[in-house]
């Protein structure tokens, strides 16, 4: 059965749940950035019924349960965030593609 959710249900149950895995996954010592994105997505696939909540509830224990499967993807997102990882390099392209938006809307004033 898909859940159908107002978009201001959407919003709180996103937030609640970002919330919870960011302190989870902290007291983990593991990042939070790969599960709560992975988490986010499926909620907006899950709100737009392209996934079954039965799937979504697995997703969520499969990524916080230990597995060696979470733990290899743990590390995989560990090594993505680190500085000269992937998701290190595009966060840095994006705040410096953003300075230079800033730099160039003060120059147009």
């Amino acid at each position: 059965m898909v859940g159908t959710l107002s978009r201001a249900e959407f919003d709180l149950e996103v937030a609640e749940i970002r919330a919870r895995v960011v302190n989870e996954v902290n007291e983990l010592g593991e990042t939070a950035l790969f599960t709560a994105t992975f988490i986010s997505c499926s909620l907006v696939r899950f709100h737009l019924g392209l996934v079954m909540k039965n799937e979504f509830e697995k997703a969520i224990c499969f990524l916080m349960g230990g597995s060696k499967e979470a733990e290899e993807i743990g590390r995989m997102a560990e090594k993505a965030v680190e500085e000269g990882g992937l998701s290190y390099r595009n966060l840095m392209d994006l705040i410096e593609e953003l300075k230079g938006c800033a730099f160039e809307k003060k120059e147009t004033e």
